[in-house]
């Protein structure tokens, strides 16, 4: 799934967070996945320049 399709869905979620924040244990494991996938799409994006 391209990032660009991701970022969208995250500040969706980030907002109805804000909005409710009996729902921080779920903010909390969007962010350690988008960031997982940030982190893994870089080192995939990085992996074809090294020798």
């Amino acid at each position: 799934m391209p990032l660009e399709a991701v970022a969208p869905a995250a500040q969706r979620w980030g907002k109805a967070c804000d909005l409710n924040r009996s729902s921080t244990i779920v903010e909390r494991h969007l962010q350690e996945t988008f960031a997982f996938r940030m982190l893994t799409s870089a080192s995939v994006t990085l992996a074809p320049v090294s020798p």
